[in-house]
């Protein structure tokens, strides 16, 4: 569920999440009753909406797309109390992989950005947060995919390097089909092709394709089913493609952010465009005197 927020610029939408209690306090690495980790909350600017069955329901403003996982609250919350405090230090290692984009995809989808993941824990807990947020952020963030697209793959299930480009049509089995499909069949006759087919320009689909030509991805409609997730994964490779260098990478820290934080490793990959994630903390400039406007204080 997601409700609008009006801005100056543009309309976007707030994500209405749901944080179960123990599971917050066991990655924040603290013991908080409800009715603390209520006011923690609050104070960070997200009203929880609702309390029940040790579980807090409240909206994300567009803003704070790190916060629409609970390993992202968690750590909002451990830097605000005290629990583990300032800005927590994420990198990757090279991973050996390389991406090739090709020029094709400047008309289609232009920008993509890619990480890699080891050692992760894909238990049920784990899987149904990565779904979650990917959603969450489609829905909201993504501007339902037009803007950012994310894919989720099993990186053991194929073999770099890889290619992102644009092709006028191809044959893959797509995810939730048990019969190769054509793109045309997908986009007509699959449940997320019918969905998204506006998003994509005839005769130019981008495909993300591993070195044997298997298809990783059709963003953003769907995923190959040779990349499927299962509950035996142990290694990921994240996609983010989409409209906005800026948007994509910020997408792909909030991933990378979350399975660091369950315990994964972190590996980059060389792409055409450089090397990703980029993981560096950013600085942000800010007005002195509108602060001191806006609080009535005098700061210098």
């Amino acid at each position: 569920m997601a409700r609008e927020h009006a801005s100056d610029e543009t309309v976007e939408l707030m994500a209405s999440v749901i944080f179960d209690e123990k599971e917050l306090c066991g990655l924040m690495g603290a013991k908080l009753s409800a009715a603390e980790l209520r006011e923690r909350i609050d104070m960070l600017g997200m009203p929880v909406d609702a309390y029940a069955d040790g579980k807090f329901s409240l909206d994300i403003t567009p803003n704070r797309i790190d916060m629409l996982s609970v390993e992202g609250m968690a750590r909002a919350l451990a830097s605000f109390t005290g629990t583990t405090p300032g800005l927590r230090k994420y990198s990757a290692e090279p991973s050996g992989m390389r991406l090739e984009i090709d020029r094709s995809v400047r008309g289609a989808r232009p920008y993509i950005v890619m990480a890699h993941a080891k050692g992760v824990n894909l238990n049920e807990e784990l899987l149904l947060s990565l779904i979650n947020v990917q959603e969450k952020i489609h829905d909201t963030f993504g501007r339902k995919r037009r803007k950012v697209s994310i894919g989720l793959h099993d990186a053991d299930k194929v073999k770099a390097p890889f290619t992102y480009k644009a092709v006028k049509e191809f044959t893959f089995t797509p995810l939730d089909s048990e019969r190769p499909m054509t793109i045309a069949q997908i986009l007509k006759e699959h449940p997320k092709g019918v969905d998204y087919a506006h998003l994509v320009q005839p005769g130019k689909y981008p495909l993300l394709l591993d070195s044997n030509a298997e298809v990783l991805a059709f963003p953003p409609i769907i995923n190959g089913t040779i990349t499927m997730l299962t509950p035996q994964t142990r290694n990921l490779l994240m996609d983010v493609t989409g409209t906005s260098p800026r948007a994509i990478m910020d997408a792909l820290n909030v991933l990378c952010c979350m399975l660091a934080d369950r315990g994964a490793k972190l590996h980059s990959i060389e792409t055409t465009d450089g090397v990703t994630p980029n993981l560096s903390p950013r600085t942000m400039k800010f007005d002195y005197k509108k602060c001191n406007r806006l609080l009535g204080l005098s700061v210098s």
